[in-house]
């Protein structure tokens, strides 16, 4: 695991070779090549960027992390959205959470904008220069809608399952898995919502690609690498793979104790629906076709 050495002003890393280009995608970056050391700005926006670009089980930070504490709870909104009369600038409740939500997706992508103006031309932009990635968006927030939709239901499943606990985690997997001939992974007739259910989901994934790939020793290539390779190959098809970048994502968040306790169940089913997706492309192409 590569060690982030955080000092007063700056981040320290001694990336490996293999991830210098990974390592050029977080922004003003300076290479010594005398102590080998990439350097970044101590900044929120270099943390959240290395946070994307490297999962939990690639980079450790150590140091001065008493402010990574603090740019782990949720960003502070800017003084053009965050002041005034909501009133005079937008057309109810709605439209002013809409505007923070906006707000925060594009702060999470690394920008920061002053106004309005700027949020609406970074979001021309989006649609302008990345129609793919837009149209991906479009489909990922219908299928949020559509998890938002089933939520009522499952929770009124869940006060129904007060008095059997264990009964609403079956109720939910049965939901969820759908009809799917293909046997079901041990680890699912036991499953939790939380952090243990989604890791077990995300282990299940690691070992499957691990046979496919016919990687050994297992743990020698980290998920991020397994995910790209089985790509490229064409093991996974182009929807498979931002499957499997969902479930690592929710992976992290939940490593990375970033999962507001009101959420839980929303980014667990959404984790656990992308594995369900990922498990029918999978399971065929394994050696021995084992859970």
């Amino acid at each position: 695991m590569t060690k982030a050495r955080v000092t007063e002003k700056e981040f320290l890393i001694a990336f490996s070779y293999a991830d210098r280009d990974r390592a050029k995608l977080i922004r003003n970056y300076r290479w010594d090549p005398i102590e080998k050391v990439w350097h970044y700005p101590l900044s929120q926006r270099t943390y959240q960027e290395l946070l994307r670009e490297f999962d939990s089980d690639e980079l450790e930070f150590t140091g001065n992390i008493s402010r990574l504490a603090e740019w782990n709870r949720s960003i502070e909104l800017p003084p053009f959205i965050s002041s005034g009369d909501h009133g005079e600038d937008f057309d109810g409740l709605d439209d002013y959470r809409l505007m923070c939500s906006l707000y925060e997706m594009v702060h999470n992508h690394g920008f920061i904008v002053k106004s309005h103006d700027e949020l609406l031309r970074f979001l021309q932009e989006c649609v302008v220069q990345r129609e793919s990635e837009a149209e991906d968006d479009a489909r990922l927030a219908i299928q949020k809608a559509q998890f938002a939709a089933t939520k009522a239901k499952l929770t009124r499943l869940r006060m129904e399952c007060e008095s059997d606990s264990g009964n609403f985690e079956a109720v939910l997997v049965d939901t969820v898995w759908g009809i799917n001939e293909l046997p079901r992974p041990e680890f699912l007739t036991s499953f939790k919502i939380g952090t243990d259910g989604v890791i077990k989901a995300t282990e299940w994934v690691v070992r499957s690609l691990e046979a496919i790939l016919r990687k050994t020793p297992a743990g020698s290539v980290s998920l991020y690498e397994l995910i790209r390779e089985a790509a490229d190959a064409q093991i996974i098809s182009k929807d498979g793979y931002r499957l499997c970048e969902t479930l690592r994502h929710q992976r992290n968040k939940f490593g990375h104790d970033r999962i507001d306790p009101s959420e839980t169940l929303q980014h667990a089913i959404l984790a656990l629906t992308a594995f369900s997706l990922i498990f029918r492309e999978l399971y065929p192409k394994l050696p021995n076709s084992s859970v």
